[in-house]
């Protein structure tokens, strides 16, 4: 309002220079007398001059004291007027001197006048009040009252300004009066008393000075009052007043331009508010984001998108509004990794629930489009939860189950379906794909029955025709992993019935193979041979690991079909080639040698002893050579040969060469030797099946000494002879029917119960086991592994290996107490006698140890379980994995990508998302930073089920990202991490590393 002073001016003056009287009589010819004329008539600058002369001469005319002070008065005034400084402390003088009232109020007008031009607003107020109005004509008082009200108006004491613009404006003669009224208008439109300033402004429109004023505020009025078209056809039809660049041109292209923009006719307000952001001095960020918003919404992106980030450095609703804003352009212009960057930060911060909310979805939309499918999951998964009744949910819904699809989180995804209440076709599309690729991911963790259910409900959802031969495989790998291999069959033939296409594990040779080895496990060995005669990659037989078995396998099925020929031929060919199948083909050649010439078998046997003396295949082939040396009656050539077999502790076949050393002593009439094993045989393998054929063979042999008394001694040493009184068997027999018929609540009491009768009964060790064994079926852990502990510690007997395994299952499966596991699986291993048995302690030696990161430990259990025969896909897998972690562990990455890329040949869950992992972290220590984003990536995307690696990877890239300058990248990853992990751990990482971040910015 500061323009209108010169307005308040020039009334002002014209007032005062035309209002002076006289006070005293002066010659009319003297040049004080034209002096005073020429001030009266407004030519001060004359008058000035003329009164300088006068001042300077000493007249005899100049006698009188009143000629005197009239003087100086004039004099004093004209140079105040001339705006000398110099004379305020003059004028002061003079109204400290003269004791004259009329002149002391003129002087006190002189002086209001002064400071109201040089802007002293208060110096004019008390000025102004101090000359009063007693000594001033009716022009000088309205002009006083005006010069109050404008310095109040100045001042900002409107309340106080207000009653003096209203008075004036009711003086019908007073030349204030049209200043007045305008001035009253302004105050009623900052009171939003919009009525009575229409009142004010309307009889202004047509005014000379006030009009285009006037025209003005009553088109804001209009404005205000949201009558939009009354306000813009008022202000086109008074356009052209505004043409110039005098206040108000300026704002009025701002007041119209508003009201096209709140009328969303933004093609007109775009010129309009351009040209009154180029004309103006700097916008205010209203009208900042009013010219962004008319951009964004005419296409000028990327003025738009300049103009929004201008708006967000203050924490405010329009700066939340102006990101999301931001966020639209950026999309609109096509850069949707910035928009959804934008998104992303307006969820975070913007206070309107509603925007928040919409901004929340947006960044999940554009996060699944640009492919990044799990942060898009959990986007999705929390704005779920916390929108339950967004008119999104639905839609959030599908695309939360396809980005769970997208990144292989299948898990997540079955259960988010049942949460989609009517499926989209793309979602109906998408669920045999899902199931799929759930059920690999169970048949890969062991969940054979679940994966098998899946696949089956697949089937039936009219699944693409590329996905029906993959599913039907997949059911024939858990049918066969089942051994329900007649089912195995027939899934694995529909595969190949339609075209057996390649995808992953899934190939035509694969199902060849497995088929075959359905029917071999169906000792079906004639419809096995041709289906295993079909495993080849290429025209060299045996260039891989699978041909070389299925080559084994063509000449085992010969063996049983007794193709002897063809067999030998088989077999032969994979003895050539030197490979590690090469001991059991010559194994099997000496069996096939057997059928016609013992002594071909025991050469080819021998030959295999020498050849491979630390073999897989030593115990078998040694047991054989004795069992040849023993049918051709060689039974001095069989004792070397068992007793090598004996000198192995770990061997499974110490009891029967226990058992055929003392039957071979037997036959060449040494029965103390005989005797020594038979004793031997039954006191360390009480509970094996050779024991108690050892049993009879002793009774012979004590029977041919004559000692029929030692050998009742020794069966009751033994227990076998012992008799156990009959309420002691009674009882135990009862609580054993319980068992059988498994009711084990009844059982559990009827045990305790015997225990505590016969705490040294006859069947102790087995109501002991079979007490442990129903408290494992009730679920009661500690029990069931307190009761087995006690047969460890108490028995050497037949429950010793049971119950170990047993514990060390509970120890591991339920308890996942790994240390203890690991202790009882090593019993185990020293204990067991079968390949099973070295398998399963083997196995639970490697898993325990990597549960506790024991990577030294894991990785020499794991080579010796992939030597087995049985070993699976997940064993070969997980040593592979601790392989790779002990070399990672001793500083050799480069050691380590080997094993790693073995992993995802065994596997493609759990442990290669582990594995995909680890290839990221080690590429990040050797700051290989693109190769560590990538393989970073690549667990997210493909690992979506197995969230733990997934939230890893999230933190790692955050890492990648820190470690390249790129703390915007490095920052929002570690948010996103804190915001949504599940894992409290991996969250409390996420956040220390964000506060590092700000640390390092604020320099602490």
């Amino acid at each position: 309002m500061r323009p209108f002073l010169l307005i308040g001016l020039v009334l002002i003056n014209f007032l005062i220079s035309h209002a002076q009287h006289s006070l005293v009589f002066i010659e009319q010819d003297s040049p004080a007398a034209w002096a005073m004329q020429a001030f009266k008539q407004g030519q001060k600058n004359l008058s000035c001059l003329l009164l300088t002369s006068v001042r300077g001469q000493s007249t005899a005319n100049e006698s009188s004291a009143v000629s005197s002070v009239a003087l100086d008065y004039y004099s004093i005034s004209c140079r105040l007027s001339q705006k000398e400084s110099v004379a305020v402390p003059e004028a002061l003088r003079f109204l400290f001197t003269t004791g004259v009232p009329a002149w002391r109020a003129r002087m006190h007008l002189e002086l209001a006048h002064y400071f109201f031009e040089e802007k002293r607003w208060q110096d004019a107020l008390e000025h102004f009040r101090a000359g009063g109005i007693s000594h001033l004509t009716n022009e000088e008082i309205a002009a006083s009252q005006f010069g109050q009200a404008y310095a109040l108006f100045s001042l900002k004491r409107y309340a106080e300004a207000l009653p003096f613009f209203n008075s004036i404006r009711q003086l019908g003669n007073s030349p204030f009066q049209h200043a007045a009224l305008y001035y009253t208008g302004l105050l009623y439109l900052s009171e939003t008393k919009w009525g009575q300033a229409e009142k004010c402004f309307q009889p202004l429109a047509s005014h000379p000075l006030y009009g285009r004023l006037a025209v003005f505020h009553l088109g804001q009025l209009l404005v205000k009052k949201g009558d939009l078209p009354a306000a813009v056809s008022y202000l086109e039809e008074n356009r052209s007043l505004y043409t110039d660049s005098l206040y108000p041109s300026i704002p009025f292209k701002q007041l119209l331009g508003h009201a096209y923009y709140v009328q969303e006719d933004f093609q007109r307000a775009l010129p309009l508010l351009t040209s009154y952001a180029t004309l103006s001095k700097g916008l205010d960020r209203q009208e900042q984001y009013e010219l962004s918003f008319t951009q964004l919404r005419v296409g000028q992106l990327d003025e738009a998108i300049n103009g929004f980030t201008t708006l967000l450095g203050v924490k405010d609703s329009l700066a939340n509004y102006a990101m999301f804003q931001l966020a639209e352009s950026r999309l609109r212009q096509g850069d949707r990794v910035g928009a959804k960057n934008a998104f992303f930060y307006s969820s975070l911060n913007n206070q309107h629930q509603l925007l928040k909310s919409l901004s929340h979805f947006l960044y999940g939309k554009l996060s699944y489009e640009l492919g990044n499918f799990d942060e898009a999951s959990r986007v999705f998964e929390l704005y779920n939860k916390e929108n339950t009744s967004s008119p999104y949910l639905e839609e959030s819904r599908e695309l939360l189950f396809s980005s769970l699809a997208a990144s292989a989180n299948f898990r997540r995804a079955m259960e988010v379906l049942e949460q989609v209440k009517q499926p989209s076709a793309l979602v109906a599309r998408s669920l045999p794909m899902v199931r799929y690729g759930r059920a690999v991911e169970l048949i890969y963790d062991g969940e054979l029955s679940l994966a098998r259910q899946l696949l089956l409900q697949a089937l039936k959802e009219q699944p693409g025709k590329a996905l029906q031969p993959l599913l039907h495989f997949w059911l024939g790998e858990t049918c066969y992993r089942q051994k329900d291999f007649v089912d195995a069959v027939f899934q694995f033939s529909k595969y190949l019935s339609m075209g057996g296409p390649t995808a992953g594990e899934a190939s035509r040779i694969h199902a060849f193979y497995n088929i075959g080895y359905a029917y071999y496990e169906l000792n079906q060995f004639k419809l096995a041979l041709p289906y295993f005669e079909k495993v080849s990659y290429g025209s060299v037989a045996g260039n891989t690991s699978l041909e070389q078995d299925a080559r084994l396998r063509v000449a085992d099925c010969q063996y049983m079909l007794k193709q002897y020929k063809l067999a030998k031929t088989g077999y032969q060919r994979i003895v050539d080639l030197e490979v590690a199948a090469s001991p059991y083909a010559l194994f099997q050649l000496a069996a096939v040698a057997g059928v016609t010439n013992a002594n071909e078998k025991i050469n080819l046997l021998r030959q295999l002893l020498a050849k491979y003396p630390t073999g897989e295949y030593v115990a078998e082939a040694n047991m054989a050579l004795a069992d040849t040396y023993m049918a051709e009656e060689r039974f001095i050539d069989a004792i070397p040969v068992l007793e090598r077999l004996l000198s192995d502790a770990t061997t499974e076949a110490q009891p029967v060469a226990l058992l055929k050393l003392g039957v071979t002593y037997y036959n060449i009439n040494e029965n103390e030797k005989a005797l020594q094993q038979f004793q031997q045989l039954i006191e360390k393998y009480p509970s094996s099946p050779e024991a108690s054929d050892a049993l009879e063979e002793l009774k012979s042999v004590y029977v041919e000494l004559g000692l029929t008394t030692e050998y009742a001694t020794y069966l009751k040493k033994q227990g076998f002879a012992v008799s156990v009184q009959l309420e002691d068997s009674l009882q135990y027999i009862a609580a054993a029917q319980l068992y059988d018929e498994n009711d084990f609540d009844k059982a559990v009491p009827a045990f305790v119960k015997y225990l505590e009768q016969f705490p040294k009964g006859g069947y102790w060790a087995a109501a002991s086991f079979l007490l442990g064994t129903c408290y494992q079926q009730q679920q009661l852990w500690v029990e069931a592994l307190s009761k087995f502990e006690q047969i460890i510690q108490n028995t050497q007997g037949r429950y010793l290996k049971e119950a170990i395994l047993a514990a060390a299952r509970i120890s591991f499966f339920e308890q996942k107490n790994y240390s203890a596991a690991a202790n009882y699986y090593l019993q185990f291993l020293n204990t067991g006698v079968t390949e099973a048995d070295r398998l399963e302690a083997y196995r639970g030696l490697l898993r325990s140890n990597y549960h506790q990161k024991n990577w030294s430990e894991a990785s020499r259990y794991g080579d010796s379980l992939v030597l087995l025969k049985e070993k699976t896909a997940e064993d070969q897998a997980l040593q592979a994995l601790v392989a790779a972690k002990f070399q990672i562990e001793v500083g050799k990455d480069l050691v380590a990508f080997q094993h790693l890329q073995r992993v995802f040949q065994f596997n493609k869950a759990g442990l290669a998302a582990e594995a995909r992992y680890e290839m990221a972290a080690s590429y990040y220590r050797q700051q290989q930073f693109r190769s560590a984003e990538q393989y970073a990536f690549e667990t997210i995307n493909r690992s979506g089920s197995y969230a733990f690696w997934v939230t890893k990877a999230y933190l790692l890239l955050g890492d990648i990202y820190t470690a390249q300058k790129d703390l915007f990248n490095a920052k929002a990853t570690y948010q996103s991490v804190l915001e949504n992990a599940v894992d409290p751990q991996l969250q409390k990482e996420a956040e220390e590393k964000l506060a590092r971040i700000e640390n390092n910015k604020s320099g602490n």
